[in-house]
């Protein structure tokens, strides 16, 4: 239970209030859920099986688009928490300071 009371609150908030942006995100680079499973596949995948059975320009472009998902991802929560907050509402930046 140490990992509990280690985690950062204020993160895990900021990162579930951007779930909205992670799915815009995924509907702009992937465009269908197909797609975006497709992505998951390859990344899963290795990149040697891929390469013997001929789909590895697919698993490279694949396994681009999921890594851009996570980096835009990832961002968005950083710039929210950082920079959005405590420009919109600084009583509430303190709040998550204090979690």
């Amino acid at each position: 239970m140490d990992f509990l009371r280690d985690l950062p609150l204020d993160w895990v908030l900021v990162s579930v209030l951007c779930v909205p942006a992670y799915f815009f995100y995924a509907w702009a680079i992937f465009g269908h859920w197909e797609n975006f499973l497709e992505a998951l596949h390859y990344v899963a995948t290795p990149d040697a099986w891929s390469l013997v059975r001929g789909e590895r320009v697919d698993d490279s472009w694949a396994t681009m688009k999921f890594g851009l998902l996570l980096v835009l991802s990832i961002a968005t929560v950083y710039e929210v928490y950082t920079h959005f907050i405590p420009w919109i509402s600084p009583s509430f930046a303190e709040v998550l300071a204090g979690m």
